[in-house]
């Protein structure tokens, strides 16, 4: 467990996290992301893509806030905090970066997944990313008029996106949700929870 972590000008232990002259509690946080994903350079010749890419790093986005993540229909966007990191060498993850993701799970998680069970198990909806629902039966996408069942799915997370998957379907009848929008994290463990007989 870490119990503080300094890089420049950014703080972060058990309390909260501070970036220059911006602070946010924990407790005050309403939702957070992250995400890793790996640069390439495209190889080119005459203009045209070859066929093979090189890894020159990775960028990895860290997040907090409370409110609405973005600016809608006449509601004002929220607070937030966000971090972006760079590293050259695409086989090492960033320390601070790390240092962040680890405090957020110990600190932000927990609580805001057992918020959003809690909702889900009383018959009610959340919203993930400002724009997707879930409720107890599944998650669905307004905007493109899709509808996931959780017994219809499988979830995971890579290439810095978190996936469903229709099973037995094409993968373009699949949904990609960037892991760095608000609690897109805490889909995977909403998924698990809510498959799990008890």
């Amino acid at each position: 467990m870490r119990n503080g972590f300094t890089k420049q000008d950014v703080y972060a232990d058990a309390h909260g996290v501070t970036y220059g002259n911006d602070s946010m509690r924990w407790a005050d946080v309403e939702w957070f992301g992250y995400s890793l994903t790996r640069e390439f350079f495209e190889h080119r010749l005459y203009g045209l893509i070859k066929a093979h890419t090189s890894e020159v790093g990775s960028s990895f986005t860290f997040v907090v806030g409370r409110g609405a993540y973005r600016k809608a229909r006449g509601v004002p966007k929220g607070p937030d905090i966000p971090f972006l990191f760079f590293n050259d060498d695409h086989r090492e993850v960033d320390e601070m970066w790390r240092g962040l993701v680890d405090l957020a799970q110990q600190h932000l998680q927990p609580r805001l997944l057992g918020q959003m069970l809690d909702a889900i198990r009383a018959g009610q909806q959340v919203t993930v990313a400002n724009e997707y629902t879930v409720d107890a039966r599944g998650l669905s996408y307004p905007r493109l008029k899709r509808a996931y069942a959780w017994s219809d799915i499988e979830v995971s997370v890579h290439g810095g996106s978190v996936w469903l998957q229709p099973v037995g379907r094409p993968k373009r009848e699949g949904l990609e949700m960037v892991a760095g929008f608000p609690n897109a994290t805490l889909i995977p463990h909403l998924y698990a929870e809510l498959t799990t007989r008890r």
